[in-house]
């Protein structure tokens, strides 16, 4: 696939390469995304798997200016965008401020299948989604959620995997203290606990938070599961967002994202 963008329009050329993956980072390239979509609606359907936000936790080595809660972020357009893209499945969005979210829930797309959110994302009430009936996959990044939350989504009728997703070590015991939750699940297949770790230490983080996750109520129920992932790595410095990205990538069915280069 060839991807440009020129004056905001992007030219695409797919000889069978479909569905269209997108990483939009900056807020430069989400106005012209929407403007591509808005000119040439033919993409739209296209498009299945959209990453909105930065690529990386550390401005150094990401462009954004979409940091958490910034003025940047053109939320009217999002708004556009997710109510253009009529197929999308997979949807990302990183460091959109918690008291933003009321205003784009009501948009996803029916057609989405899973939601990638995060750090510290607002409520989702997966119940009243337009995704709801279809809506599989929620992984909620380094965000505090309350009991009734999390039992909320472990209760959703469509819901079968909930995954939180940990940076660092310093907060997970929140999520084992609500292991218990699992049992709300009717439906629910899985409730998976990842934390991210060095390289070198990998087996042993996962062994430490298995220990640890044994002595909570409802560490016993099969559907609970314990993972460990290496963390990416920005000039020696843990870069969640960029782990985060990966794991995003990972859940896709293919490996055909294509970064903007605007």
């Amino acid at each position: 696939m060839k991807y440009s963008i020129s004056s905001g329009i992007v030219e695409v050329s797919y000889p069978h390469v479909l569905p269209l993956e997108l990483v939009h980072e900056t807020s430069r390239k989400i106005i012209a995304f929407e403007r591509t979509l808005r000119l040439s609606p033919s993409l739209s359907p296209l498009v299945q798997h959209l990453w909105l936000g930065p690529g990386s936790a550390h401005a150094e080595h990401d462009p954004s200016d979409l940091s958490y809660a910034s003025s940047a972020w053109p939320v009217t357009l999002l708004h556009q965008i997710l109510v253009k893209c009529t197929n999308l499945k997979s949807l990302a969005l990183i460091n959109f401020a918690q008291h933003l979210m009321y205003r784009i829930v009501g948009v996803i797309p029916p057609s989405v299948t899973a939601i990638h959110a995060g750090p510290v994302h607002g409520h989702l009430d997966v119940r009243h989604l337009r995704c709801a009936a279809n809506l599989t996959s929620v992984t909620s990044m380094d965000t505090y959620l309350s009991d009734w939350e999390v039992c909320e989504l472990a209760g959703a009728p469509y819901l079968k995997t909930i995954r939180r997703f940990y940076s660092t070590r310093t907060a997970i015991q929140y999520a084992f203290d609500q292991l218990t939750a699992v049992r709300s699940g009717r439906t629910l297949e899985k409730m998976e606990i990842l934390c991210c770790t060095g390289a070198e230490d990998v087996q042993g983080t996962l062994d430490a938070l298995k220990e640890l996750a044994k002595e909570r109520e409802g560490s016993d129920d099969g559907r609970v599961i314990i993972t460990a992932r290496t963390s990416c790595s920005q000039g020696g410095r843990f870069d969640g967002i960029s782990t985060f990205y990966d794991d995003w990538i990972d859940s896709l069915d293919t490996r055909r994202v294509q970064r903007s280069p605007v």
